[in-house]
């Protein structure tokens, strides 16, 4: 499910950028939208696991998706440090699933 809340935010995150450059209401509303259907699988999955633990993984596979997302879609290109920030997460996350 962390996954689907991660690609379902990469496509916010998209939806926010596309809408910062031509403010076409359609990409603001599909990123509000997109937040609120991840707020209720959120709240769902708090009834099962530990919320800190579903959080953080959550927020590290979104994170690495949001990179890969710059990098394919807008071109964009992260520093050194921004990749070993990245390394950093990915370890955290695999370090609360042991």
């Amino acid at each position: 499910m962390a996954i689907v809340m991660s690609l379902l935010e990469a496509y916010c995150l998209y939806g926010a950028k596309k809408f910062g450059a031509d403010t076409h209401a359609f990409w603001y509303l599909s990123a509000v939208l997109g937040y609120a259907v991840i707020v209720l699988i959120l709240a769902r999955l708090s009834r099962t696991g530990k919320l800190g633990v579903i959080n953080s993984v959550w927020n590290g596979i979104s994170i690495c998706t949001s990179l890969v997302l710059g990098l394919a879609v807008f071109s964009e290109t992260p520093s050194r440090m921004e990749m070993l920030g990245v390394v950093t997460i990915v370890a955290g996350v695999v370090l609360t699933q042991l």
